[in-house]
């Protein structure tokens, strides 16, 4: 802690680690609230300056080859006499480091941006959908963790407050560490704990679009003696109309069936989210925590449909459908960390974590028939029990100077319960009535070798894996299968001189089926498709190489090559009974190859902060299609580029634009997409009233369009997403909030699995 004489907390200081040798400029920062914390990939000694405008400097040596971490307790700098001078400095918000992207929160216009979802959608690569979904250009769903514990999704990012985070940082390439289904991974840190005995946070957002949408949230934590205390809630009340327009041409030997939609889907969602824990530190050296996080979802959705269905040797078709379907949705989780940390600087970390998902939902169907006058009448209804278990332990050993070598092991075990019926609602015949369950049982280890020297690091790790999966329905064995499977991951970088350093890495990786790609189960579309998980879907395993080059700690180039086998995609197929009916499902191509790149740079200046990344994949797959082969090469381009430019302390104005081109991607052609957002947020009273104004889409350019090819069936969107809207956010604060706890879980992949997605 950093403070004048009078014990009060410094604001603007800068602290900066420099090399002992030649007093070059290591790392170092602008820091607030007399707080600060620096991070080295050298474990050496080196030279700390501490320095504010109008008190003399403070120099220390410290050495990192003893001690990991760094406690240097309370520095009181002495005060000089200066004539009046005014200073104002703002921290570099984007670089490169260790082979990750670094996007830097505390102290920088991000610490204003709302939630941890705000902050990633101003991250460089990372893509935020319409419902808020995470995802890594290239790479599909990331896995994040908050203070190195997984997290298990959306409530948890939605609840974390932009200005209690100090650095998120993306890992494309994570190795033996992380489950081999990871494919990327995202690390956010938190500000160090804060000791005042009660805080209080309290927030709204507001959102106009179609329909008016608002979310309230509540945040409380205490540290009383050893215990540490943290609670969250959330309540969402969604409301969004869309207007989606689709179409599927389904081409058989005699004739070709067109089947097109224009929609009407009005959705309202109302959820609840809510976390709870306490940390307990045992003594300096030991700390137990635990967590329970709860979600309740209540979805309603009314779909109504003008339908034409046309038949090049048959009349045309008119229908008018109408749906009524209501999806609950309870997620329970429990939590529980134990952390040893070793005089030696080796540390312990044992983990249990336990998962409870329900899920309910029910459709009313409604066909009526324009040319006939006849109608037909559908129920459907869904339900699904979810459970997870997993168990973990984690240990670092600082075996040498320089070296570390880390092992681990984790047990986990997925279990699915669901049944599906289908009645007619005018004579009430049950047409359908399937029951499953499916299980997983995956027992992992590995291990890291750690080296560090002063030009290099390198990183040589492998991971194994056994899996036993099964699936039943309606009492019969559907699928059997156990696999065991090893994942080595190597990385290596090279500092050239102060202004160039290579990076190298490799990774291999498998992507396991979600419960809902091999769930045998039928979910009723309407009376002309349904969709159906495929047991024998195979999983896909991947391998990753790739170089990286950082130039000027500003300028940022990387190219890779991502070969993939059996990736997996989701597609419309005939009905084995009727042809004119179609079946979505999921199938394998057996390889498919992927060169990425991304250039990327980040600026800071006075007043204005800036970064900015292109991205391009060109995949090269063949896609069976029409007694042919589709040779899939069309490169898809990616820019993102964030603005911010502060008037003063108090009022800053920033900007966002994300564009995607025109291409292919597997057996999808995706429709050009640009997204431009601005805002202004400005705070009062001392930090303690925040207020944002917020326009996304502003030119309404942000719907992605898009057509599937394969087979014999085409099928596409035009989508009108309800995506464009302002936002007005204000939140206050009660004795300077701080987000105390740590959430913690080790089964975000798993609960990954979970997700449903529909045609």
């Amino acid at each position: 802690m950093v403070t004048n004489a009078n014990n009060e907390k410094l604001d603007y200081f800068h602290a900066v680690l420099l090399n002992k040798l030649d007093s070059s400029f290591v790392v170092g920062g602008v820091f607030e609230d007399g707080s600060f914390e620096l991070s080295v990939n050298k474990h050496i000694e080196y030279i700390l300056l501490i320095s504010y405008v109008g008190y003399e400097k403070y120099v220390v040596l410290v050495d990192f080859s003893q001690s990991r971490h760094i406690d240097l307790g309370q520095i009181i700098l002495k005060e000089i006499t200066l004539d009046e001078v005014t200073v104002r400095a703002k921290r570099p918000t984007y670089k490169k480091e260790d082979g990750m992207t670094v996007m830097n929160v505390e102290s920088t216009s991000l610490s204003e941006a709302g939630t941890a979802i705000d902050v990633l959608k101003r991250t460089p690569g990372v893509i935020i959908d319409k419902n808020d979904n995470v995802n890594i250009f290239g790479k599909g769903s990331p896995v994040i963790y908050i203070n190195g514990i997984e997290v298990k999704g959306n409530s948890e990012l939605k609840l974390l407050q932009s200005d209690d985070i100090k650095v998120v940082k993306i890992d494309k390439n994570p190795g033996a560490r992380y489950d081999a289904d990871t494919k990327a991974v995202i690390l956010i840190e938190r500000k160090k704990k804060d000791s005042d005995f009660l805080n209080a946070e309290i927030y709204n957002r507001s959102f106009i679009g179609r329909k008016y949408s608002n979310q309230v949230g509540l945040q409380l934590n205490n540290k009383i003696s050893r215990f540490t205390n943290h609670l969250g809630y959330q309540w969402s009340d969604d409301n969004i109309i869309q207007y989606p327009e689709n179409y599927e041409i389904n081409t058989q030997q005699n004739y070709t069936q067109y089947n097109n939609s224009d929609e009407k889907d009005d959705l309202h969602s109302l959820i609840h989210s809510v976390v709870f824990g306490t940390e307990y530190a045992i003594d300096s050296l030991n700390k137990l925590s635990v967590q329970y996080n709860g979600d309740r979802t209540n979805n309603d959705i009314e779909t109504t449909s003008d339908q034409k269905i046309f038949k090049t040797n048959a009349d045309s078709i008119y229908r008018k459908t109408v749906s009524f379907e209501s999806n609950k949705k309870t997620t329970n989780s429990f939590s529980s960390c134990y952390r040893r940390n070793f005089v030696s600087d080796n540390s312990l970390i044992l983990q249990y974590d336990f998962a409870n998902i329900e899920t309910d939902s029910h459709d009313l169907i409604n066909e009526n028939n324009l040319n006939s006058g006849t109608q037909n009448g559908y129920l459907i209804t869904n339900s699904g029990n979810y459970k997870v278990n997993a168990v973990k332990s984690d240990y670092n050993l600082h075996y040498i100077d320089s070296t570390d070598i880390t092992g681990g092991i984790k047990a986990s075990c997925l279990y699915s319960n669901g049944s599906t019926s289908m009645k007619n609602i005018a004579d009430g015949d049950i047409l359908n009535n399937e029951d499953n369950k499916i299980t997983d049982r995956i027992i992992a280890g590995y291990i890291i070798i750690d080296k560090e020297s002063d030009s290099y690091s390198l990183k040589l790790g492998l991971r194994t894996e056994r899996t036993r999966s099964s699936a039943y329905l309606d009492g019969k064995s559907v699928l059997d299968t156990s696999y065991f499977n090893l994942f080595p991951s190597a990385s290596f970088e090279y500092n050239v001189n102060d202004n160039l350093s290579v990076s190298f890495e490799y990774n291999r990786t498998i992507d396991r089926p979600s419960f809902e790609e091999i769930n045998p189960n039928i979910d009723y579309i309407d009376s002309l498709a349904y969709q159906q998980g495929n047991p024998l879907i195979r999983p896909m395993y991947s391998q990753d190489f790739c170089l990286d080059f950082s130039l000027w700690n500003s300028i940022y180039l990387s190219g890779e090559y991502l070969r993939n086998k059996d990736e997996r995609f989701f597609s419309a197929f005939n009905d084995a009974q009727n042809a004119d009916i179609l079946r979505y499902s999921y199938v394998n191509i057996s390889r498919s190859e992927h060169l990425l790149f991304d250039l990327s740079h980040g600026f800071v200046g006075k007043k204005i902060d800036t970064n900015f990344s292109i991205d391009v994949d060109f995949p090269f797959l063949d896609i069976p299609y029409q007694n042919n082969i589709r040779k899939i090469r069309k490169p898809i381009w990616y820019f993102s580029a964030n603005c911010d430019y502060s008037f003063n302390k108090n009022v800053g104005v920033y900007s966002n634009i994300d564009y995607e081109t025109k291409g292919e991607d597997g057996i999808t052609l995706w429709g050009e997409t640009c997204n431009v957002s601005m805002g202004i947020d400005s705070n009062f009273f001392n930090k303690k009233l925040f207020v944002k104004l917020q326009v996304d889409d502003i030119f309404n350019k942000s719907d992605m369009s898009w057509k599937d090819q394969y087979g014999n069936i085409i099928t596409g969107q035009r989508p009108d997403y309800d995506l464009r809207r302002i936002i007005f956010s204000v939140k206050y604060k009660f004795n300077n909030f701080k987000n105390v706890f740590k959430p913690n879980s080790s089964v975000q992949e798993e609960m990954k699995r979970f997700e449903q997605r529909k045609r």
